[in-house]
């Protein structure tokens, strides 16, 4: 994995990403680790734009997620701190890659944030 922040605060130390996927079902599981312990969350969804929700951190998320050629874009809205994350997530031709750019939108401005996974 490696991490590219625009601007921000720190990085977590790492992001474990599993993601199974029988269109149009998806499952994510993610763990990161960082200055606050361990984070585990996971995510299901129909990649129709149906919204779902979940808990991150004792708060509510309401997410949903759609294809846009070959790239899966989610978008997930956290209302309880006016924040909106856009993950747009490709996968290379070779299938070894996972590449996330994700923008993280507030009241404060915006962020970019590229995460890069590779397949264990």
């Amino acid at each position: 994995m490696a991490l590219d922040c625009a601007r921000g605060g720190p990085a977590p130390d790492s992001i474990d990403r599993t993601i199974s996927h029988a269109e149009p079902l998806l499952q994510i599981d993610e763990e990161q680790l960082g200055p606050g312990g361990v984070q585990k969350t996971t995510r299901k969804y129909t990649t129709d734009g149906t919204a779902m929700s979940f808990e991150s951190q004792g708060t509510q998320v309401t997410s949903s997620a759609v294809w846009q050629d070959n790239t899966l874009i989610v978008v997930s809205k956290v209302a309880a701190i006016g924040v909106q994350f856009t993950d747009r997530m490709t996968l290379s031709e070779d299938g070894n890659t996972l590449t996330s750019a994700v923008r993280i939108d507030s009241a404060q401005g915006g962020i970019d944030v590229t995460v890069v996974f590779d397949r264990k």
